[in-house]
């Protein structure tokens, strides 16, 4: 405390004041009301400084980790987006092809089934080719039977 006249001041506060005669009161200097308000929260400022000065810092620090995470999880959903894209036309082509072998197979399977019954058709055709022949045959060895009945 300094000693100013009769009165005592706070040092770093040029706004309190210690009168000795009024048993360590303080009191403020003869400043309007909202001068002294004023005055007397900057001096509240000053202690408090430091401490939001050092939690300015830290918060700082924060918001900067904080925009370093999100540009690296914008980096992953934007590689993500486009390993998506990429996996969504290998899935379409893929689709593509498998449509288009299920059309081949069904295809095929059409394919075997006329080969089936047209080979059905020819064996039968063949069965009576051969019974035609043998018809045939048996006209005619009828026929030279009669002639030879008849030459005879």
């Amino acid at each position: 405390m300094l000693l100013t006249g009769n009165r005592f001041l706070l040092p770093n506060c040029p706004i309190y004041v210690i009168q000795p005669h009024s048993k360590n009161q303080l009191l403020l200097l003869h400043l309007p009301v909202s001068n002294r308000k004023l005055v007397s929260s900057f001096w509240d400022l000053t202690l408090i400084k430091p401490l939001m000065d050092s939690e300015l810092d830290a918060a700082r620090a924060q918001i900067k980790e904080l925009k370093s995470q999100l540009d690296h999880e914008r980096k992953v959903r934007k590689k993500a987006e486009s390993v998506n894209k990429k996996l969504m036309k290998e899935l379409k082509g893929r689709e593509s092809l498998e449509k288009a072998c299920e059309e081949l197979s069904a295809e095929i399977t059409y394919n075997k089934a006329e080969l089936t019954r047209l080979k059905k058709d020819t064996e039968e055709e063949r069965k009576m080719m051969r019974v035609a022949e043998v018809l045939r045959e048996e006209r005619v060895q009828m026929k030279l039977t009669d002639a030879k009945i008849m030459l005879e």
